[in-house]
């Protein structure tokens, strides 16, 4: 995205915000946390961590979402958002500079800001891998990026290991909130770490036989999700999500492809079928490597309302290995 234009719209979010909670009664603004549960009102920023809120809360909380059509690369201004935002008791987000700024500037727009919990931020540094996106080793010191960016991949949702611990984060801050249920939310935190260590043996499992290891993703979301199995993800197509590739990188990612034998190309239920990773394809088919695959693995980053259950997560991510299994070797 433009970065004038970005900014524009950051401000446009604030101003829009602003008028929207001044035109507003606090009824008006409560009525979007309609709700007969005891407990909490918790937001979650985007789909994944929704599923974790959800389960860890069970009936003893209400649970909604913010960015779960949008995804937090492609947050659009949305004066519902200020609204949901003011309505809520606590605000659970990924961090590690993905949403940040987005929440930030939401928060200008509160008269009370609103407790928000960085899960990403609460990970132990062992289960963080380092990345910055490519633009910022290229262009240092050159204009401001028009996103944020730290010293972690944020896709931290992507690993099982990773989800684990902000279940359990998730599960300390209720416990914190609403000690009245603070047992509730232990007993199903435990049963929904227990699915996740289960869908990783799983994976483990689909994946134990394949001497191939190696694959490449469109965008750097799937780091954690390779680590965690033992897999490598030496290239990625998209350094930025969204733009593509210059012919000149296309050419260079091309090259490094055909010496390291990759075949098998993950491209996002997100962005299409990708030109960028199409041309990839056919142009290491061309060169005689054998068998190139092109494969959909979803990075999770955004839900259909009317396809999300608390079983989404886990179905999600089971589908993703089974695609990840049948394509390797």
């Amino acid at each position: 995205m433009n970065r004038r234009i970005f900014l524009r719209s950051l401000s446009g979010l604030s101003a829009l915000g602003v008028a929207t909670l001044a035109g507003c009664t606090p009824a008006e603004q409560a009525a979007t946390w309609e709700t007969t549960r005891p407990g909490p009102k918790v937001l979650a920023s985007f789909a994944p961590i929704q599923c974790f809120a959800a389960n860890v809360a069970g009936d003893d909380a209400t649970v909604r979402v913010v960015f779960g059509d949008q995804g937090p690369h492609h947050i659009k201004d949305n004066p519902a958002h200020v609204k949901m935002f003011a309505g809520a008791d606590v605000v659970f987000i990924n961090g590690l500079g993905l949403e940040d700024r987005n929440v930030k500037t939401i928060q200008r727009s509160l008269s009370k800001k609103v407790p928000v919990v960085a899960l990403g931020k609460l990970l132990p540094e062992t289960l963080l891998i380092e990345g910055s996106c490519a633009c910022c080793k290229e262009e240092e010191g050159a204009e401001e990026h028009d996103h944020d960016h730290g010293d972690h991949d944020p896709h931290v949702w992507m690993g099982l290991d990773q989800a684990v611990k902000m279940v359990e984060a998730i599960r300390d801050e209720l416990a914190r909130r609403d000690p009245a249920h603070a047992e509730g939310y232990a007993k199903r935190a435990e049963a929904y770490n227990s699915k996740l260590l289960k869908l990783k043996a799983d994976g483990i499992a689909m994946l134990k036989d394949k001497t191939e290891r190696q694959f490449i993703s469109f965008h750097e979301s799937l780091n954690y999700f390779a680590k965690n199995f033992g897999l490598r993800l030496p290239e990625v197509i998209q350094t930025n999500p969204g733009q593509e590739p210059t012919p000149k990188e296309l050419k260079q990612l091309l090259e490094r492809c055909e010496k390291k034998g990759i075949r098998v190309i993950a491209i996002e239920p997100q962005y299409g079928s990708g030109t960028s990773a199409k041309a990839v394809a056919d142009a290491l088919k061309s060169k005689g490597l054998a068998d190139v695959r092109t494969i959909v693995i979803d990075p999770l980053e955004t839900a259909v309302e009317s396809e999300f259950n608390a079983n989404w997560y886990e179905t999600k991510m089971r589908a993703n290995l089974e695609t990840l299994a049948k394509a390797l070797k």
